[in-house]
């Protein structure tokens, strides 16, 4: 391993891990700057449900009073130790026990991603090397004798009686598949029906004469859109809400000033009805954010 080619036994114990079974713990730093008193709460999730997991931690047998190459970083419930640093010629190895704690699942919530923050604050070095060790299990033995195929392959008759089952089975399954393979309906392609119904609606708008309330649906779309792709949410826009929009879309916020302005001025002044002329500039002022946002 290579945790034996960079520490010597100062305690006469090795590296090694121990289990804590448990659903849930509570991860946290011995630095106080990066400690924090509720600490960071991990839980092992299985489909909908919280099960019991194995966190290890190093064995507290490691840290002897003659200790002085490793160094304890991090801890969870209270005195367990699970992430070290251990010097090793011109950088260090950080061991962290838990390794659950960075996967996808986890960085999704905002105090998890903390916990992950604060753990490669240490890493200030400008070469750095990422090992898992392995994600497969490790038997340690390479011996070839253990390949079930090894005493079948080492005698040319049982060889190729073997490569020749395998391609009777192959020969098998390709001509009783063609065979039995029930005949596969010719479906007609779906007609999409969804521009002709949008343009059908606007017809009838159009031909309604209600051009304040298509500005207000137009609005309403173009709201929606902010909503879900910026995560703006206001029920009015002030000037501190455009301006956000405008930097999250990368559009100017004349642009962005503009579609509110047209907007508020037909709400505020033609309540009842409105030019087609102002609902147009509405309408090209929206389509010019959606040709240009990011």
């Amino acid at each position: 391993r290579i945790i034996d080619a960079v520490y010597t036994r100062e305690c006469d114990t090795e590296v090694d891990y121990q289990p804590h079974r448990s659903k849930s713990v509570t991860l946290n730093f011995f630095h106080g700057s990066l400690k924090t008193a509720p600490g960071f709460s991990f839980a092992f999730r299985f489909a909908d449900m919280d099960e019991p997991y194995s966190w290890n931690y190093l064995d507290p047998d490691l840290f002897c009073d003659s200790t002085r190459t490793i160094v304890p970083l991090g801890f969870f419930e209270d005195d367990l130790v699970n992430f070290v640093r251990i010097p090793a010629g011109k950088g260090s190895l950080f061991l962290h026990t838990n390794p659950l704690v960075f996967t996808n699942y986890f960085l999704t919530s905002r105090d998890k991603t903390g916990y992950a923050s604060r753990v490669f604050s240490h890493l200030d070095g400008r070469d750095l090397i990422w090992d898992e060790y392995s994600k497969v299990l490790y038997s340690g033995d390479d011996n070839g004798y253990n390949n079930p195929l090894y005493y079948i392959l080492q005698h040319p008759s049982l060889k190729y009686a073997w490569w020749l089952l395998l391609l009777t089975v192959a020969l098998y399954v390709f001509f009783a598949a063609r065979r039995q393979q029930r005949v596969i309906p010719v479906l007609e392609p779906k007609t999409n029906t969804s521009l002709e119904f949008v343009k059908l609606i606007s017809r009838l708008h159009y031909k309604n004469g209600n051009h304040v309330d298509m500005a207000r649906k137009k609005m309403k779309y173009f709201l929606y859109f902010v909503r879900s792709r910026y995560g703006i949410h206001a029920e009015t826009f002030g000037e501190e809400q455009m301006r956000k929009l405008a930097e999250k879309s990368r559009v100017t916020l004349a642009d962005v000033s503009g579609i509110f302005s047209q907007y508020y001025l037909i709400e505020e002044k033609f309540r009842d009805n409105i030019e087609v002329n102002r609902l147009i500039q509405l309408y090209d002022s929206i389509e010019n954010f959606y040709r240009h946002c990011k």
